[in-house]
């Protein structure tokens, strides 16, 4: 009777101790696989290696896209459960793609009637160009700027063509003062 409630606390220990674990895993968000990728495949035939194109959407987990490939090109389907992805072509031989997501990388599986081979993907990282924060609207015009001295208050106007904006910057005892 002991061996069987010690038997029986293990077994609920452990199936408790999975509901955390599926639980993080669900609340994690996808890894992002938007964008063109290119295939580095093995054939099923001799082992070669077999280069694909495939341009993927993604909508949350949802994918879709296109796919090239040598033998045939159509349509995409397919999810991304946090860093898993798998997707199916939409053609007349359906190639079923299951891997995992490394940045601008993913590896793993493709299968085609059963038989599978490893693949991995490569899409091509884009430069991005810091941009400064923005604190509001920024407006290019034409100026005209001035700067003048009175006693212990310096003084510098700067103004738009049209004079609709005005902006004069003024130091004195207390500081930079700024009046529009």
């Amino acid at each position: 009777m002991k061996r069987m409630n010690a038997t029986l606390s293990l077994a609920i220990f452990a199936l408790l101790s999975l509901i955390p674990s599926n639980m993080a895993f669900a609340d994690m968000p996808p890894d992002n696989v938007q964008g063109k990728w290119t295939i580095y495949s093995t054939s099923l035939r001799n082992g070669e290696t077999v280069v694909k194109h495939v341009q993927v959407a993604q909508y949350g987990n949802r994918l879709t896209g296109y796919f090239e490939g040598p033998d045939q090109s159509g349509p995409i389907q397919g999810r991304v459960d946090g860093h898993h992805v798998v997707f199916s072509t939409v053609t007349r031989t359906v190639i079923t793609f299951r891997g995992q997501v490394y940045g601008d990388t993913m590896s793993g599986l493709y299968g085609i009637h059963g038989k599978h081979a490893p693949w991995q993907a490569v899409r091509p990282t884009t430069a991005v160009v810091p941009v400064p924060p923005s604190t509001g609207t920024v407006y290019q015009l034409p100026i005209a700027a001035s700067f003048g001295a009175s006693g212990s208050t310096d003084r510098l106007s700067i103004s738009s063509a049209s004079s609709r904006v005005r902006m004069t910057f003024m130091t004195n005892q207390d500081g930079l003062v700024l009046r529009t």
